[in-house]
């Protein structure tokens, strides 16, 4: 009788299986195809966690979520961080944004090159 109980429950294990596994495909096909979107801030909420993004003839509202990142060059930065007028390029999934990469406007100055003393003095 053990055996027959211990065969009936190792049977219903096997059979969840691909019921399982066939449930975890369908979340990830769930999920909305990633779009990208260059465009300037035109609104920040840091409270609200939301942003609005001017790209081309259309506004998009974005929400930003605990995993979304934000990089400005190779710095992480955070919600606070964005400023209205930045450009910026973002990885949004429908109405969410996985990734914003603000532009740098950082000019490098150059230095002007130093003068040799072909004389020695």
């Amino acid at each position: 009788m053990r055996k027959l109980m211990l065969l009936a429950a190792l049977a219903a294990a096997v059979a969840l299986v691909p019921a399982l596994a066939q449930e975890k495909t369908a979340e990830k096909k769930a999920e909305p195809k990633g779009e990208r979107i260059s465009g300037t801030i035109e609104r920040v909420d840091a409270t609200a966690k939301t942003i609005d993004v001017k790209a081309g003839e259309r506004t998009v509202n974005l929400k930003l979520e605990e995993k979304t990142t934000i990089h400005r060059g190779k710095d992480r930065i955070k919600i606070a961080d964005l400023k209205i007028g930045d450009r910026v390029e973002v990885e949004a999934h429908g109405q969410v944004a996985r990734h914003i990469k603000v532009e740098t406007t950082e000019k490098k100055i150059e230095q002007p090159a130093k003068a040799t003393n072909p004389g020695g003095k």
